[in-house]
């Protein structure tokens, strides 16, 4: 149960890091 979780909290933060490079490349185009 654990190691799922874990695994999940992995995927979770690199989904959210993609967004924040996404976000980032957004912006500086923007500009």
């Amino acid at each position: 149960m654990f190691y799922v979780g874990e695994a999940s909290i992995k995927r979770l933060k690199k989904q959210i890091q993609n967004h924040r490079a996404d976000q980032t490349e957004h912006d500086s185009w923007l500009k």
